[in-house]
């Protein structure tokens, strides 16, 4: 499909439109200055909102570092009520680390299920890993196993935050992953790889799915589709990619290679994503960061992104989109759709 038409007289004018639309000439200072350090991007915002709007995060753990900078400007963020007690999350975690959403299966499962009703029984949808212990295949792997009633009461809570969603006109959407573990058995996909155990006792029953362009776009659309049906009647979603890689690939292929895929996949799903809904919008978080100086934009890890980039890219967020309270609803019926 054509992307997008554009005739010819609005094409040269988007050509003269500023230095933005010029890819960064290094012999050039205004060039130097955007890639230099962390880099600067122009956005142009198809909705606006306010520090009165909940925000609804939905994602991989990128979406965690966006709560802590949106929850010191003072926005509600019902993810933020879903804690795991220490002890049974690893140190150094955030508390609602359960909350990571690394394939936007995973995503699109979560949102359905608050609202339809679990897709299964308990005793398929967890996997037993010992005598009364059980693991949530749908949330992140490392947390602590328990008891059935302490697996279940967390996957009520993250139901409970997810039906927040009425209420919140601004959705963010962090996509993490194409690499995706399926389970044959219940026919769902999982949020990351079960417990070796499990794998070791029931080899066959799980399998290691690629997604694909046209997976993703699917997935991304059926989500639309929920929030529009259980969702704020007037919502809006900011779509963007994690810059945050895997630790490690199970294709067999360079981790780099691997990860260059995912990303460029989702990347180009959810341009299309925006071009197809009106009340969607795209944010480069992607791009800031990979452009960025490495030094600057990674921990030592090279796999989270370190506080100072969060910021900027936070702060070019709220700054394109953010307006006070008696000023967004007038600005966002002002802009033509991002």
């Amino acid at each position: 499909m054509v992307l997008s038409r554009l005739p010819t007289k609005r094409a040269m004018a988007n050509r003269k439109a500023g230095r933005h639309c010029r890819w960064p000439d290094g012999r050039q200072a205004w060039g130097e200055e955007r890639v230099s350090g962390l880099t600067s991007v122009t956005v142009q915002p198809g909705f606006a909102f306010s520090v009165d709007d909940p925000i609804m995060t939905i994602g991989s753990c990128f979406a965690r570092e966006i709560e802590v900078v949106l929850a010191a400007r003072g926005f509600d963020l019902p993810a933020l009520a879903v804690t795991v007690p220490d002890g049974q999350r690893p140190d150094g975690t955030k508390p609602n680390v359960i909350l990571n959403k690394y394939s936007v299966h995973s995503m699109e499962n979560e949102i359905r299920w608050a609202f339809e009703g679990p897709p299964c029984e308990p005793e398929r949808f967890f996997l037993s890993v010992g005598d009364d212990l059980w693991h949530d295949p749908h949330v992140v792997h490392n947390v602590t196993p328990g008891p059935m009633s302490v697996v279940q009461s967390r996957r009520d809570g993250i139901a409970a935050m997810m039906r927040e969603l009425p209420r919140c006109r601004v959705v963010v959407i962090t996509l993490g992953l194409v690499e995706s573990w399926f389970d044959k058995e219940t026919r769902l996909y999982l949020n990351t790889i079960p417990p070796v155990t499990v794998l070791k006792q029931q080899s066959r029953r799980f399998e290691l799915h690629v997604l694909d362009y046209g997976d993703v776009l699917k997935a991304l659309d059926r989500i639309h589709a929920l929030i529009a049906a259980y969702g704020h009647p007037e919502f809006h979603i900011l779509c963007t990619v994690s810059p945050v890689p895997f630790k490690m690939t199970y294709t067999g292929q360079d981790a780099i290679v691997a990860n260059t895929y995912g990303k460029s996949v989702q990347r180009a799903a959810a341009e299309v994503f925006a071009a197809k809904h009106e009340n969607v919008d795209y944010f480069p978080s992607y791009e800031i960061v990979a452009t960025s100086d490495r030094q600057r934009a990674y921990l030592q890890d090279n796999i989270h992104v370190t506080p100072e980039a969060v910021d900027a890219i936070m702060s070019t967020v709220l700054d394109t989109y953010c307006v006070s309270g008696q000023d967004a609803a007038s600005k966002d019926s002002s802009v033509e759709p991002g």
